[in-house]
């Protein structure tokens, strides 16, 4: 090659700064620094041809991994949406800067003076989704709606019923709040010691089978050689962290041995429980630990059952807040380290706890930069599943949910904006569900014969709630983004069709005492209270049998815990829902224009129970009133209006599930006060 020839070369592309052949002699070139100047000294020198050869490019790496896969194919679904709204819309969907636009940096804009919004901004109250909301702290009927279905039903049994679970929640909220504190004394931590070995044995080996492979945060071998050795008593007294941790796991574990039950101090759980509980206020003021917060990730794991649910949302975060303080979610410790696998816990844990409640999370997400150690269960599929990447995934989605939704920061975007962001979180819930086996993969009929264990079981459940929990979430934003929701309106056939399949999965829930919350009772009652919500608001959808009936098969769950708790949880309330939502649809029937006489057509297909006929039998005609002066007829009339209220301070509350009648649990925080036991 020329030397004109490589100089116009390396105008258009960089060259070598040796030659080809002082590289193949490992000797140093001393390049063409002089004009006219066409060979190195070396092959000037030895009278040789110099070349010096172009600069390759580095190669970009072809191969992804398989959370990039899993990211592109959710991201490049949408691109043809995108590019239709664009057409459709007039003007080009505004590129992501790096930057993030918060509610408070508008705040801080103008600090002097609320922050105008958008006057193109629709007027929807996206986190005022009834059970799902922020502004009512998951209290599903607010006053005003309370007032709009009195008006549209002619009656106040909603309002009634209303009350009683009101009364019933503070009641026992009230029993939880006077709990005595002395059978959690220190002095009693002997006793667990003193206890038959082989009980204490079968309670740690249940906890390993039954919940390990779901919480897989302990070392077993290394946590077995401690409590099977001669030397407990000794590292019980030495190590609170450690002793506090080992109870903890003795009361998961004793619930699977007829131990739990729905309410606190009254069973053997309680009784192990109770002393990692007088423990805590030490492990919050010594030095942390990989046993402190694997021991408070215990309780937490513990407190989110009914009989302490009190105390779950004061467990996680502490036990959050110590693991990020230690760097879990930065560690970079190689292979699978008990730091990192103690951190993905409480990640998923306290994710799914603060989406399910309203609140924000704890847990800054770009932070985070911990490798995710594959760890697959066995007896679940045909292949190994790995749950604990699943429900990772599934946790970072529903973060991604609340934040460009349901913040405080989402509030005055335009149309456009929730519909696009619905659109790329629904295709990647699909991608996840996808990567989900066909046997466990949510939106399949469950069918217990292929699934091999109660583990297995207890797995797709979760799997099946918390994919249908949110698609509810997002189709209720796209109903709520059109103006006039009719029958034939798609939004709503998706919200009754995602609120069925919810109450479907309630067969296979296994009522116990162990079951978390949110899987027993807090997305079961969301796709009820969803379900009634749209018969009551289209009574005359061509679905609305079908409807009726899965709210008897919902009633029918709430019974069983009310039955499985012996009456301590009274499920039948719910059972007024389901009777007015029957008479309010015969009474649409009997006045549509053009009636031959047929108005119980639809409940002629579901004949009502004998329960609910019981209720109805001394029940007056309703009276119809008429509505009150500036109710709208719309089915969201309890949700806020951000152009008119910007600055309401309730949007700030959260959607907690334990204040879902407007009642209260102590506070821990305020009063300095942990357990709300003066000293």
């Amino acid at each position: 090659m020329s030397f004109k020839a490589q100089h116009k070369m390396g105008s258009e592309q960089k060259v070598m700064k040796s030659c080809d052949r002082c590289k193949s002699r490992k000797v140093a070139c001393s390049g063409i620094g002089l004009a006219g100047v066409t060979r190195c000294n070396n092959c000037s020198r030895r009278n040789e041809v110099c070349r010096f050869s172009a600069q390759r490019r580095p190669r970009r790496r072809q191969e992804a991994t398989e959370i990039d896969q899993y990211r592109d194919e959710a991201t490049q679904t949408d691109d043809t949406s995108i590019q239709e709204a664009e057409v459709a819309l007039g003007e080009p969907t505004p590129q992501y800067d790096g930057l993030q636009d918060l509610y408070v940096d508008r705040l801080l804009i103008a600090p002097r003076k609320d922050p105008a919004l958008p006057t193109t901004a629709p007027k929807v109250g996206l986190a005022g989704t009834g059970v799902f909301g922020n502004e009512y702290s998951l209290t599903f009927y607010s006053e005003r709606r309370l007032s709009a279905l009195s008006a549209k039903l002619g009656h106040d049994r909603v309002l009634q019923a209303h009350t009683k679970a009101t009364a019933f929640l503070a009641e026992r909220l009230g029993g939880i709040d006077r709990l005595s504190i002395s059978m959690a004394l220190p002095e009693k931590t002997s006793t667990s010691t003193e206890t038959n070995s082989s009980f204490v044995k079968a309670c740690i080996q249940s906890y390993f089978e039954q919940l390990h492979p779901i919480y897989t945060f302990i070392d077993r071998a290394r946590f077995e050689a401690i409590a099977f050795g001669p030397n407990l008593s000794q590292h019980l007294e030495a190590d609170k962290p450690w002793s506090a941790l080992f109870h903890a796991i003795l009361a998961l574990g004793s619930q699977f041995h007829d131990g739990g039950s729905y309410q606190p101090a009254k069973n053997i759980a309680w009784r192990f429980f109770s002393i990692s509980l007088a423990l805590f206020p030490s492990l919050l003021i010594t030095k942390a630990t990989l046993h402190t917060v694997q021991a408070i990730a215990a309780m937490a794991i513990f407190a989110s059952n009914v009989s302490s649910l009190h105390l779950e949302h004061t467990m996680i975060y502490e036990a959050t807040k110590r693991a990020q303080s230690l760097g879990y979610d930065r560690c970079t410790a190689p292979g699978d380290d008990e730091r990192i696998r103690t951190f993905w816990v409480l990640y998923r844990f306290e994710k799914i706890m603060t989406f399910t409640t309203g609140r924000s999370s704890t847990i800054m997400d770009s932070d985070i930069s911990s490798v995710i150690s594959p760890q697959p269960l066995s007896g679940v599929d045909s292949n190994p599943f790995d749950f604990s990447l699943a429900s990772v995934r599934m946790s970072r989605l529903l973060s991604r949910v609340y934040s460009s939704i349901y913040s405080v920061s989402a509030r005055g975007r335009t149309q456009r904006y929730y519909l696009d962001v619905v659109r790329r979180l629904k295709s990647e819930l699909e991608n996840w569900r996808a990567s989900i086996p066909l046997n466990l993969q949510p939106g399949q009929p469950i069918r217990p014969h292929c699934i091999p264990t109660t583990l297995a079981m207890n797995i797709c459940v979760k799997l099946h709630l918390l994919y249908y929990t949110t698609m509810l979430h997002l189709n209720r934003v796209l109903l709520q983004l059109e103006d006039q929701p009719t029958n034939e309106s798609e939004a709503v056939a998706s919200v009754m069709r995602t609120a069925r399949s919810i109450l479907d999965v309630t067969q296979f829930i296994e009522v116990q005492p162990y079951t978390p919350l949110w899987v027993l009772a807090a997305v079961p009652l969301a796709g009820f209270l969803v379900l009634f919500d749209v018969v009551i608001d289209y009574p005359t959808h061509p679905d609305t049998a079908v409807n009726l009936s899965m709210l008897d098969i919902g009633i029918g769950h709430f019974s069983r815990i009310e039955y499985a708790s012996n009456g301590s949880l009274p499920g039948h309330i719910l059972a007024d829902f389901s009777s007015i939502a029957r008479s309010f649809v015969q009474e649409s029937q009997a006045q549509r224009p053009g009636n031959d006489g047929g108005s119980s057509k639809i409940l002629s297909i579901v004949p009502m129970p004998a329960y609910m006929a019981a209720n109805n039998s001394g029940m007056q005609p309703p009276i119809r009133t008429q509505p009150a002066v500036g109710l709208s007829s719309s089915p969201f009339t309890d949700l806020p209006v951000w152009l008119t209220n910007p600055t309401n301070e309730d949007l700030l509350q959260g959607t907690d599930i334990l204040d879902l009648f407007n009642s209260s649990f102590p506070n821990f925080e305020d009063d300095g006060n942990l357990f709300g036991f003066a000293p």
